[in-house]
């Protein structure tokens, strides 16, 4: 069992394809996900203001105010704007736009921004740090964005907790910091 894995991860590594003369690291650390709470899934609270004259449930506003962005009823992507929300374009971490999957959060300590990171446990998925996150320590963990509540629940059953994770920065994002 134990050489079938390490095939499985030798194969998976040889996914992550870090340009050539790229300072790679290789680490063991937590990985965790996070997604962005939608008006939909069903949040309960006394009302609180939202966009446009409407309110939203507490629970659903407070989620928000967590998690920085959040998705109304109708599809609006909104953030808390005083009392109530505004809306903008797109869901954006510090450094960037938030793509499901593709996109991840961690310390600057631990990947700076710009750091791309791959997994090889979870099929050599490529990724780039483009958020810092609130709770996250300089030992981790890498929380991945994984868009909504129901891949959220499925990373729950099925993601790794700890995971090898390979990590290395190109020139452009050395210009960024």
């Amino acid at each position: 069992m134990t050489t079938i894995l390490a095939t499985v991860l030798i194969a998976a590594a040889a996914a992550c394809h870090p340009p050539a003369g790229a300072a790679v690291k290789r680490q063991m650390i937590p990985v965790t996900a996070y997604y962005l709470p939608s008006e939909a899934d069903g949040w309960t609270g006394v009302s609180m203001p939202a966009l446009a004259g409407r309110t939203t449930p507490r629970g659903f506003w407070k989620a928000v105010q967590m998690n920085g962005t959040g998705r109304t009823a109708r599809g609006e992507w909104v953030v808390i704007d005083g009392p109530g929300f505004r809306e903008i374009e797109a869901p954006r971490g510090r450094y960037g736009p938030l793509r499901a999957f593709e996109t991840a959060a961690a310390h600057p300590s631990l990947f700076p921004e710009g750091t791309t990171v791959c997994l090889p446990e979870f099929g050599g998925r490529v990724m780039t740090v483009t958020d810092t996150g609130g709770g996250l320590s300089p030992t981790g963990p890498l929380d991945i964005f994984v868009g909504d509540h129901a891949s959220f629940e499925a990373w729950l059953q099925s993601g790794p907790t700890q995971a090898l994770v390979i990590s290395w920065r190109s020139a452009e994002s050395d210009r960024l910091n």
